[in-house]
């Protein structure tokens, strides 16, 4: 569903997270996009793909294929996206999405400032597990993707978010 979502021409943040990884295969057929994101895996598995890819270097910090810390950081505010996909390990009741990393805080801020859209992906486990930190609320997404049934008035309580049910 995400990578529906993807134009041709685009330039999008995919940020290291799995679940955003799962894209990949679907983005591949697309035509003039440029990927940026902090996944050595997706990294090179798009440029297999000849698709335009910019890796954002840094520090791995989960073994072996993502990258995070105060590089990553500066080098994504250097580009303006279309579009960003990013997922976290939890969304509550309160339409919080939670991290409990330190490591992408700041990095997930600075994409999301960075793009014009906000897609958050998670599936249904994520839902009201702790976290340390609150990264955003729903009013900041455009777009949320999930296999959660989001109830209909947290649909109402947000009408510039759209929800996907997948």
């Amino acid at each position: 569903e995400a990578a529906k979502h993807i134009n041709n021409g685009d330039t999008i943040f995919i940020d290291g997270s799995t679940t955003c990884q799962c894209m990949s295969e679907y983005i591949v057929g697309k035509k003039d996009i440029t990927v940026i994101t902090n996944n050595i895996s997706l990294v090179s598995f798009l440029a297999l793909h000849s698709v335009k890819t910019i890796c954002l270097g840094g520090t791995v910090t989960d073994a072996p294929y993502i990258l995070s810390g105060i590089e990553a950081v500066e080098t994504a505010s250097r580009y303006k996206a279309d579009k960003m996909f990013f997922s976290t390990n939890s969304f509550d009741d309160n339409c919080l999405i939670g991290t409990n990393s330190d490591n992408y805080y700041l990095l997930h801020k600075t994409m999301a400032l960075q793009s014009d859209k906000v897609y958050f992906l998670a599936d249904h486990s994520k839902h009201n597990r702790p976290s340390k930190r609150v990264l955003f609320d729903f009013s900041d997404m455009h777009c949320i993707i999930s296999d959660y049934i989001f109830s209909k008035h947290i649909k109402e309580s947000y009408p510039n978010t759209f929800f996907y049910m997948v």
